[in-house]
């Protein structure tokens, strides 16, 4: 990975989490299951984590082991979200 690779990677998981914090912003107003808003409310965390990360490592030199962590750091919040947001959208539809 170069440094350009590692902006990519930062911008696009920042619009990845983003989208997902908007998603679950739109399914909190739909929800009024304490179980389902936990899970949504899971979700929305783990996306803000991840979009803080980027916003803290973008600036960081791509092989600097902060940047490294944190890349990995990113993919697992980015990617805890995504489940948990399936997760709220599956249970949101068993209970229509």
């Amino acid at each position: 990975m170069d440094q350009e690779q590692h902006s990519r990677f930062i911008r696009a998981n920042r619009d990845q989490a983003a989208a997902i914090w908007d998603e679950c912003k739109k399914l909190k107003e739909k929800v009024g299951d304490a179980g389902i808003s936990s899970v949504v409310n899971h979700a929305q965390k783990a996306a803000e984590a991840a979009g803080n990360l980027c916003d803290t490592s973008g600036n960081l030199p791509f092989d600097d082991a902060r940047a490294i962590n944190a890349r990995k750091q990113i993919l697992q919040y980015n990617s805890e979200a995504s489940a948990m947001l399936l997760e709220a959208e599956k249970l949101i539809k068993e209970r229509e």
